[in-house]
């Protein structure tokens, strides 16, 4: 037996403006967002699109995130596919990556040369985590260094994103109560779902090495810690996801394996801003 996965980044949203290009822009950066015009007419398209597949939409479910521009991309494709209503369900676990106290501050704020070369040498994605610089510029708590990724106070690291939206994931897949899985996210959650496919067997394990906290600080298997960290870097930063755009999965239950292709399925036509 086998699920399709469809991954897919919400339409184009008030959120996505490019007067807001230049600022830190996470889950909280405009939350009540509306779909542009222009996200509208995406999500119209990629409907079309799954429309010539010819599946059994009455079989699929969709999990969204529910920030707002998210849950009205999974509203309209629920409908328009004739996704039972019920099988539309919100899962904060979708959300976009937090970015704590970076949220909306100016991207040349935050990576400014001086906390660039700090990022550089003291990233634990290149030195084992325990030795965290006192003097970081105000914007980082002295704590900012943590789990292979830096994140300000009161945000996620990469990791973090790729540790929930995969292990939500992978439950969904192992609990086989539909034929078709639709997941509607943001471009973080998609980009660790992404790079971390052809992995996706370990995901439970991973999360406990990541997550697992004593007195305040992480522990389990530092070395395979790390190394996550590493891959996610590397991997998640290279994939460019257009709005209203989707990838297609193959999740094979007797394997417990993902087929995995790396090239959209679907890309709309209409102008988008990553």
């Amino acid at each position: 037996m086998k699920t399709t996965v469809i991954l897919i980044r919400h339409g184009h949203s008030g959120a996505n403006l490019p007067e807001h290009s230049e600022l830190i822009r996470g889950r909280t950066f405009l939350p009540d967002a509306d779909l542009t015009d222009m996200g509208r007419q995406q999500i119209d398209y990629l409907i079309g699109y799954l429309r010539s597949k010819q599946y059994d939409w009455s079989s699929a479910a969709i999990y969204s995130s529910p920030i707002k521009r998210a849950a009205l991309t999974s509203r309209r494709l629920c409908t328009n596919l004739d996704i039972l209503p019920q099988n539309l369900v919100e899962i904060p676990e979708l959300t976009e990556i937090g970015q704590g106290i970076w949220n909306e501050k100016p991207r040349t704020e935050v990576y400014s040369p001086k906390n660039m070369q700090v990022i550089r040498r003291f990233a634990p994605l290149f030195r084992p985590p325990g030795n965290y610089p006192s003097n970081l510029d105000s914007i980082y708590a002295d704590d900012s260094v943590i789990n292979q990724e830096f994140y300000s106070n009161g945000g996620e690291s990469i990791a973090d994103v790729s540790v929930r939206s995969n292990s939500y994931l992978r439950s969904v897949l192992d609990r086989q109560s539909h034929n078709i899985v639709l997941l509607v996210t943001h471009l973080w959650p998609l980009k660790t779902l992404l790079s971390y496919g052809g992995r996706f067997g370990s995901v439970d394990e991973t999360s406990i090495a990541i997550k697992e906290l004593q007195d305040g600080k992480p522990v389990g298997d530092i070395k395979r810690r790390y190394l996550l960290g590493l891959e996610l870097a590397m991997s998640a930063r290279r994939f460019k996801i257009p709005h209203a755009g989707c990838y297609m999965l193959e999740w094979d239950h007797k394997r417990k394996d993902l087929e995995l292709d790396l090239t959209p399925a679907y890309i709309p036509t209409t102008h988008y801003t990553y």
